[in-house]
Formats: structure tokens, C-alpha cells, sequence
């Protein structure tokens, strides 16, 4: 049999030579192999050049022993950080912040403070963008962190966060104006655990043990998610338009939580105080928490909620288990939506022009309801009981208070 010769089409052979050229293209302009010579040098920024930061020690950040002595002062902006524990001297602060736009990490180590020492960490003046972080501050003879308590500002405020600061003569952390302070705890100091000015935010941070109140703040401040256990005074005292969201409080000498004028707690739960759960001053609210156990001490003085000021909402709350469920000894309040079990009297009303609507007692000591003449009372239903009740009339009012 004849053998035709082997044809090969003219586009394999094209894209055969364009193949070759490249791989002679790609020969031709490759760098050289051989590395040049002298030493290698690395490509990379140190630490330093990507985040700049200073130790704080004797060469870098010299105390003095002016009118505030102390043993290490920041007098300029920047990045600060500790390279080790510090041990206090007496007589004066650790560390004295004096610049604004100041960053000190104590990056996990402890100050720790002397006999006759003062303040652990102390800001002086009209500071702005300070930011504390991260160690432990204990033992000092005066505050454990101190921070623009005179003036603070709003606009680029001091932060606090994760600091654990404990067994100070003074409070554990006192704070000016807008400051943040967030997941810190206070404990065992001789004074409260957070002493707050105007503005202050306290976000998940605890106060366990302190001699004073567990958290203190005057006016337009906020507590969310914070848990006070076991201080001398109250758990949690809020003043002018502040409020208190999802925090827990318990087994306080005081009350749980304490309002000033016009301030909200909300969400929240207060538990085996010594004095009221909550106590509310004029113009305030009580929403959604759950008090129980509180008032039980010989003296028998606490409530659930202890209604002193006028003119509050107390809403949707459960009180179960206290000397009282809920007392309204001011004027002009509305009671709407409780439930009151297990307490010593129910719902016990001494103020005038209250109005009681839509509320639940039962299984009280004494009466489930004991309410003053000059109060606007819904219907009551249930059946007969301490407080002469009788029947289930009414039922099907829509703002009906029962009783069983």
C-alpha cells in the first residue's frame, strides 16, 4: 500500500514559532541568577516604624517631684507601653499623664502601690484622646486610675479598658467627663468601684466587694451590661438622665439600683440586696426587670421597687420574694403590667394620684394590694383573699389588676 508523506497545517507551525519566540523572548530578559554582592538587607519595617512606641522607664519617662510628685510622667504624645511590673514609692503617683493623644498599654503587667503611695495612674487637665489599657492596678494609697476628673472632654474622650483594679484606699477608677470604660473590674477598693462624672459610659464592666457603691455616675451616664456584687452601698446609683441596661446587681448593702431625676433602668436584675432592688427618683423608670429577695434583713426596709419620686413608670417588672413587691410612696405614677409573687405585701401604694392597671399578685404575706384612698385603681379580680376580694367579676376588663 502507497504511504501518503505526512502534511502538518501551516497553524500548528505558526503557533509552534510564536511559542518558541516567547520562550527565547522570556530567556533573553530574565534577571540574573547570581546575588549581588555584599550583605542582605531585610525589606521589612521594624516595629517602631509601623507602630512607634516609647517604655516607660526612668530614662525614657522621668518622674519629677513638683507639686504632684510622681514616679513616672508622660509629657508628650504617643504610644506608651510597660516592659515589666512597677512597684510604687511612697508619697507618690506611678504613672502622671500630663500630654493629650496619650496610648499607655501596661500590656498584661501590674502597678503596684506602697504604703503612703497616692494614685496608680493619674490625668491632670483638659486632656483629650487618652486611651489605658490592659493590666492591673492595685494597692495604691489614693485612687487606682484617676482620669480628667475636672473637666474631661466629650468630643475625643478618654477610653478605659480591660483594667483590673483592686485593693486601692480610694475608689478604683473615678472618671470625667465622656469617658468610656469598658470591661474593667473594680474590686476590694476602700471607696466605690467607679466614681463616673458627666457623660460617662460603662460598658460590661464589674464592681465586686468595694467599700462604697459598686458604680457611682451623676448625670447623662449609662451603665450597659455591668454587674455590681456584693459592695457596701448600693449596687448601682445612676443620676439626672442616666440609664441602666441589662446590668446585673446583688447582695449589696444598699439598694440594687438607685435613680435620680428622669434616669431609666431597664432589663435588669437585682437580687438579695439589703435595701430596695431598684429605687426610683422622680420622673424615672423601671422597665422589664426582675427584683427578687431584696429587704429580707432584720430591718425589712428594701423593696422589689421602691417608688419615691413622682411621677414614674413602673412597667412589666416581676418582683418575687421581697419584703414588699413594689411600694409607691410618691405621687402621680403609673403601675402597669407587674407581677408581684411571694412578697410580703403585693403591691403596696401610700402616694396619691397613682394609677394601678393590668397588674398580677398572689401568694402574698399579707394583702396582694394595699392601696391608699385618692388612687385611680383598675378593677380587681380574684377570688377571696386577705383584701376582702370575692369572685372572678370583672375579668374581662381590659386593665383589670388580679389577685390570687
Amino acid at each position: 500500500m502507497k504511504m501518503h508523506p505526512l502534511t502538518i497545517p501551516a497553524s500548528v507551525v505558526s503557533f509552534g514559532l510564536v511559542a518558541a519566540a516567547s520562550l527565547v523572548a522570556l530567556r533573553v530578559t530574565a534577571g540574573p541568577l547570581s546575588p549581588p554582592s555584599g550583605a542582605v538587607s531585610s525589606t521589612y519595617k521594624t516595629l517602631s516604624e509601623v507602630e512607634p512606641r516609647t517604655a516607660i522607664n526612668a530614662t525614657n519617662t522621668p518622674g519629677d517631684n513638683d507639686s504632684s510628685p510622681s514616679l513616672f510622667k508622660i509629657t508628650q504624645p504617643g504610644s506608651y507601653y510597660l516592659a515589666g511590673n512597677v512597684t510604687g514609692v511612697s508619697g507618690k503617683i506611678g504613672i502622671e499623664i500630663v500630654a493629650s493623644g496619650v496610648t499607655l498599654d501596661l500590656a498584661g503587667f501590674s502597678l503596684v502601690g506602697v504604703p503612703g503611695s497616692r494614685s496608680g495612674i493619674r490625668s491632670f487637665g483638659e486632656l483629650t484622646g487618652l486611651i489605658i489599657r490592659n493590666g492591673h492596678v492595685r494597692g495604691w494609697g489614693e485612687i487606682g486610675v484617676e482620669v480628667g476628673w475636672s473637666a474631661g472632654n466629650i468630643v475625643n474622650p478618654t477610653l478605659l479598658e480591660a483594667l483590673v483594679v483592686s485593693g486601692n484606699v480610694g475608689n478604683g477608677i473615678r472618671t470625667g467627663r465622656g469617658c468610656v470604660v469598658r470591661a474593667c473590674s473594680a474590686r476590694e477598693n476602700g471607696e466605690h468601684g467607679f466614681d463616673g462624672d458627666y457623660a460617662v459610659s460603662f460598658v460590661d464592666c464589674q464592681a465586686i466587694s468595694n467599700a462604697g457603691s459598686g458604680f457611682r455616675v451623676t448625670s447623662n451616664s449609662s451603665a450597659r451590661g455591668c454587674t455590681a456584687w456584693a459592695n457596701g452601698q448600693d449596687g448601682i446609683s445612676i443620676g439626672l438622665g442616666s440609664v441602666a441596661v441589662g446590668c446585673t446587681s446583688s447582695s449589696n448593702n444598699g439598694s440594687g439600683f438607685t435613680t435620680s431625676l428622669s434616669s431609666s433602668v431597664l432589663d435588669c436584675s437585682a437580687y438579695d440586696n439589703l435595701g430596695s432592688g431598684i429605687r426610683l427618683g422622680d420622673g424615672s423608670t423601671a422597665r422589664g426587670n426582675t427584683c427578687g429577695y431584696n429587704g429580707l434583713g432584720s430591718a425589712n426596709t428594701g423593696y422589689g421597687i421602691h417608688v419615691v419620686g413622682d411621677e414614674c413608670r413602673v412597667e412589666n417588672n416581676q418582683c418575687d420574694t421581697n419584703d414588699a413587691g413594689i411600694l409607691v410612696a410618691g405621687h402621680r405614677s403609673r403601675i402597669d403590667g407587674n407581677s408581684c409573687m411571694s412578697n410580703g405585701t403585693g403591691f403596696d401604694v401610700d402616694g396619691l394620684d397613682n394609677l394601678i392597671i393590668r397588674n398580677t399578685a398572689s401568694a402574698s404575706d399579707g394583702a396582694n394590694y394595699s392601696i391608699a384612698a385618692g388612687n385611680s385603681v383598675a378593677p380587681r379580680v380574684g377570688v377571696v383573699d386577705s383584701d376582702g376580694w370575692s369572685g372572678i367579676g370583672n375579668a374581662d376588663h381590659p386593665w383589670a389588676n388580679f389577685g390570687h
